[in-house]
């Protein structure tokens, strides 16, 4: 049970850093229309 819970955090854990990667590149593109 313990397994499941932990694999289920760290399936969330990726899905989240690959949202901010994603937001970190959108903000990158708006910083340069920008300047």
């Amino acid at each position: 049970m313990r397994s499941l819970v932990l694999s289920g955090y760290l399936l969330q854990l990726e899905c989240n850093i690959e949202g901010w990667m994603k937001e970190a590149s959108a903000w990158r593109k708006v910083r340069r229309k920008d300047f």
